[in-house]
Parts: structure tokens; sequence; C-alpha cells
């Protein structure tokens, strides 16, 4: 599995879809699908970084709030 594979699905994993996904790397979601399953290997430069920081952010937001849940 691709790094931008495994990226797509952690986003995917907290809620994200492929259209908001899409939106914020300014990809199409058929190709944010893609990346997701696998036929699609290596997205474009630009793509490729604001994928990197999209999943960099929802990452750190998900830890920040990853006390809150388990204190319940």
């Amino acid at each position: 599995m691709s790094i931008w594979t495994q990226r797509v699905k952690d986003l995917s994993a907290c809620g994200m879809t492929y259209a908001q996904i899409a939106s914020e790397i300014h990809l199409a979601p058929s190709t944010v699908g893609d990346l997701a399953n696998g036929r699609y290997k290596t997205p474009g430069y630009e793509a490729a970084v604001a994928l990197k920081a999209l999943h960099d952010r929802v990452m750190a937001e998900r830890a920040a709030d990853a006390p809150m849940r388990e204190a319940g």
C-alpha cells in the first residue's frame, strides 16, 4: 500500500469523504477514490503537498482530541 493510499484511508477513517478530501487538495473525488484503492499510485506535486498537509493537520487534531474522548 502506498503512503498516498494510507493517507486517504486515514482521512476517511476520521470521517472525511472523498469529496471533502478532493476539495481540500484540488483533485476530483474520483481521483481521490482511485488513490484510496491503489488504482492511482502518486498524485501530482501540488496535490501531494496538499494531501500531506491535510493529513498532518487532521491527524494532529485527532491526537489533540484523544484525551477528551478517553476522559469521556
